[in-house]
């Protein structure tokens, strides 16, 4: 050991001055101490261990317990430990140690982690018997009391567990095709239960026996209170998972809207300058119509206005036309630098501020919000959307399970008999009948429309949390933005005044941002 410890420290101090860190090196040249350190208490402590096993008081007391649990065992089992974490400095951190390359340094790292868990492992495994006498020797003492604590907690337990029961057993009730999931998620707190009982019958049998075997009787009582713990926390969880299923909300998207913006930037300068100073000007962005916004975010870099002082006074030269200058509203005085007299307009940015509307739905109770901003990503992702569904969680499901994909409103609430029926119509079909309360789920598209099974089958097997579903290919009354339905339906929303029915599918926005930074100089004068 010594000839591998001195090795290991001129290695590391050979290679100091390059490669891996040299808290990583310090660290690695500590480990073959620690071994040791850690084997030496270890084995102290098996020594002291062996002494007192030739004591009366542990033959007389410990020796059955100890050969039973065969304490014994855990020194071996430390000390193997021990012989892994010296494999591990030999076998890997030494060749890494010679490598001496910084982009092993987390491997390095590892693996002297794998040393730190093993001796950590180690210490305790050698310290287990002696914390197994303290705690027979404080059973035998305070039996009676521990007892009766363990009968208060476990008096605790029951109704706990009880009302636990109650509360799944009508749960299962409300949601049938949640039963056999109920019966599986209250299982683990059975168990806690059961064993619970079982435990305390054993700890009280043996305060009452006339050689009582205090192992019994402590286990039994710190099984009592360790499950109580378990069984609170688990109790506060699936009340919270039950109390998912009884709730249903979905969002609806019914308007959406875009606000346009164009900033300009302007550069000024001193033509009677051999190197002027040019001063950079920003203007506060303008909202304008997509016409506009589109034609600027065209520009790119081109600048489109100057502004020069002659000897006449100043002059102008525009190279859009009037109503594109009148609709960016600046004033070109605005922060002029004084003794400047020439300059140059451009584009400095084409920011884009995307709105949507909804019908927000939560336990059947309906309620329009206000404009909500929303990222371009998410108005892009629903600009087909308008009418549709866009999130939703039924009844009788967990939170997991919501769905962010788009879908006819209400198809994610046929099936559900909570909701309504399948009926057969005139042409032979199955077709879903809403209950009177969410009749108004027939009338959304105009006239009463029915989800048909075969639809809904199809949809729910393919499309459900996967992809958007607009109905069938060869529905003409398909779903969706674009469709005839939704033009109908929301022909006064804001996004058909603004024009968004005039494409068949959603726009591509000429958007994007200006170059910014451009630098002085290459104006001329």
């Amino acid at each position: 050991m010594r000839s591998m410890k001195m090795w290991l420290l001129l290695t590391i101090a050979a290679t100091l001055a390059c490669g891996l860190p040299a808290a990583v090196k310090e660290q690695a040249g500590n480990a073959p101490g620690q071994i040791e350190q850690a084997q030496t208490r270890i084995e102290e402590v098996r020594e002291n261990f062996e002494k007192f096993r030739r004591s009366d008081e542990y033959r007389s007391f410990f020796e059955v317990y100890g050969e039973r649990e065969d304490w014994s065992a855990d020194f071996s089992r430390a000390l193997a430990r021990i012989d892994d974490a010296r494999s591990i400095l030999e076998k890997k951190v030494q060749p890494l140690i010679e490598q001496n390359d910084k982009k092993t340094v987390d491997e390095l790292r590892a693996q002297l982690k794998r040393i730190t868990d093993a001796l950590r492992e180690a210490r305790t495994l050698s310290a287990k018997p002696g914390q197994r006498m303290e705690f027979l020797k404080e059973a035998r003492g305070k039996g009676p009391e521990w007892v009766e604590k363990a009968t208060a907690e476990m008096a605790e337990l029951t109704p706990l567990y009880r009302a636990l029961a109650a509360v799944v057993d009508t749960a299962r009730t409300d949601y049938p095709n949640k039963k056999d999931d109920l019966t599986g998620r209250l299982g683990p707190s059975k168990q806690l239960y059961e064993q619970a009982v079982q435990a305390l019958k054993t700890a009280q049998s043996e305060l009452e026996s006339d050689k009582p075997d205090y192992a019994k009787l402590g286990d039994g009582c710190k099984t009592v209170a360790k499950n109580l713990a378990e069984l609170k926390s688990q109790d506060k969880a699936l009340r919270a998972r039950i109390a998912e299923l009884g709730q249903s909300y979905s969002r609806r998207l019914t308007d959406m809207r875009v606000e346009y913006y164009v900033q300009v930037g302007r550069t000024t300068w001193n033509n009677y300058y051999d190197f002027p100073t040019e001063h950079d000007y920003t203007y506060a962005p303008r909202q304008v119509n997509e016409e506009a916004y589109n034609y600027f975010a065209a520009l790119g870099d081109q600048p489109f206005a100057a502004f020069t002082k002659g000897r006449r006074g100043w002059g102008r030269r525009i190279s859009i036309s009037q109503p594109m200058w009148d609709a960016l509203g600046i004033n070109w005085q605005e922060g002029w630098p004084r003794g400047d007299d020439d300059s140059e307009f451009r584009v400095s940015d084409t920011p884009a501020r995307y709105y949507h509307q909804y019908i927000e739905t939560r336990n059947g109770v309906e309620t329009r919000g206000d404009w909500r901003q929303v990222t371009e990503e998410i108005f892009d992702a629903n600009e087909n959307n308008l009418g549709m569904t866009i999130i939703s969680k039924p009844y009788g499901q967990y939170e997991e399970k919501v769905s962010k994909v788009a879908f006819p409103p209400g198809m994610d609430k046929v099936g559900n008999p909570r909701y309504g029926r399948w009926e057969t119509g005139p042409d032979g079909r199955r077709r879903w009948s809403f209950l009177e309360t969410y009749a108004f789920y027939h009338l959304m598209f105009g006239g009463r429309r029915y989800y048909y099974y075969d639809n809904w089958s199809g949809w729910r097997r393919d499309y459900y949390g996967k992809r958007p579903y607009y109905g069938p290919a060869s529905d003409p009354n398909r779903y969706g933005t674009y469709s005839k339905a939704t033009r109908q339906r929301y022909a006064g929303s804001t996004f058909a005044k603004s024009g968004g029915f005039r494409s068949q599918a959603p726009s591509t926005r000429a958007a994007g941002r200006a170059t910014r930074g451009r630098g002085p100089g290459g104006r001329g004068k």
